[in-house]
């Protein structure tokens, strides 16, 4: 028969107590850690799919700015060129297409509706030298706000290129089919390099800060499968 002094009994119950905690805290943070782990991970009806895109012809782009003394306005006067590009789309609180395609605009194609503007503009744009604006497209994304997109891109005037965000405003859809979207975006003519010109004496000075307003037409479908 074993006979426990009161010592040993008291750090038996102690043992036995901390033991207790220990298994109690242990189920505890497991339980946690079970909660935490469903949460994390995505959703099961969370769907990546694969969109077929064109842009259209349709599209459209001006370019408005300023002087001291008025304003100008130049619009894209040739068609776009219809591009196709695969887009892969995911269904969370966060819609995103990711894409990567890229729109060129030729600068001899902007009319400012004046012939002595058209040529100011661009000598502004170093036409000689950059013939080409490009506009990068990485991808487009909402929200649940199904009106108001933005279109992640990087933009290319003369020298410089930058990462812009494109604000974009959903005129009118159906479902996958057209999406008519529309926007603008400010710009510093010399972020991109671009020293604007004064003429006549410094009577006559060009702002540096332009505002690119745009529209894309966008056909959207799901593609099809190989």
């Amino acid at each position: 028969m074993v006979i426990l002094t009161e010592s040993c009994l008291r750090q038996l119950l102690h043992s036995n107590h901390l033991h207790r905690i220990k298994v109690k805290l242990l189920a505890v943070f497991l339980t946690i850690a079970f909660f935490s782990l469903g949460h994390s991970q995505p959703n099961s009806n969370t769907e990546v799919q694969n969109v077929s895109v064109c842009l259209l012809p349709s599209s459209a782009i001006s370019i408005d700015g300023k002087t001291n003394v008025n304003r100008f306005s130049c619009s894209y006067t040739c068609p776009f060129d219809t591009l196709f590009f695969p887009m892969s789309a995911r269904d969370d609180q966060e819609k995103s297409f990711v894409c990567r395609e890229e729109i060129e605009l030729k600068v001899m194609f902007f009319d400012c509706g004046i012939a002595m503007m058209n040529k100011e503009f661009r000598e502004l744009l170093q036409v000689e030298e950059y013939p080409v604006i490009s506009i990068q497209l990485e991808g487009f994304y909402y929200h649940q706000d199904l009106c108001n997109w933005m279109a992640k891109s990087k933009v290319r005037i003369a020298k410089e290129e930058k990462a812009i965000d494109l604000p974009l405003m959903v005129q009118s859809q159906s479902g996958y089919g057209l999406k008519i979207t529309e926007g603008s975006v400010a710009l510093n003519l010399e972020d991109f390099g671009i020293t604007p010109p004064v003429k006549f004496g410094g009577l006559v000075k060009v702002d540096q800060h332009v505002e690119v307003a745009y529209e894309f037409h966008l056909l959207m479908k799901p593609a099809t499968s190989p």
